[in-house]
């Protein structure tokens, strides 16, 4: 099994790639569908918020002539208002195609040949060399004769 971003040979059962973090288990599940009615809710309040976006300046614009705007000022309001519109809009629109999958079905899947890479083997060091055992010059022996002071054999 492979990585579909970095193309990484991974190991059987992981769920997240160990080079880039990928979730790869994402990659094997069949990708779920939304249902109908949620679709066209979906779709409704998209039209919702464009009838709203778009009547509001066209409704508040007498509002702001009697507030003291001028016809230049109410024009730039309501085409802010209506180009912010476009805009959730858009977003909206983005959110609702990757939801349903269009952006991801309509990009051919990443594949990433397995290229023969060289394994590289362990150096073996040469074994430890034998270290002395820390009390070995430090102790003592209780040989009588090497202790004994010549005052006292006497």
């Amino acid at each position: 099994m492979y990585c579909s971003s970095c193309g990484v040979d991974s190991v059987e059962g992981l769920k997240y790639c160990k080079r880039c973090g990928a979730n790869i288990a994402a990659d094997a599940a069949p990708p779920r569908k939304l249902p109908v009615p949620l679709i066209v809710t979906f779709l409704m309040i998209i039209g919702f918020v464009f009838a709203l976006g778009m009547a509001v300046p066209s409704l508040n614009a007498g509002e702001f002539h009697s507030l003291g705007f001028n016809n230049r000022d109410v024009m730039i309001m309501g085409l802010a208002v209506m180009g912010l519109t476009i805009a959730v809009i858009g977003m909206l629109v983005w959110l609702l195609l990757r939801l349903v999958g269009v952006q991801q079905a309509s990009a051919p899947p990443r594949v990433f040949e397995s290229a023969p890479r060289e394994v590289e083997r362990p150096q073996l060091a040469a074994p430890p060399q034998s270290v002395g055992s820390v009390t070995e010059s430090t102790t003592r022996t209780l040989d009588k004769r090497k202790y004994d002071t010549p005052s006292s054999l006497g």
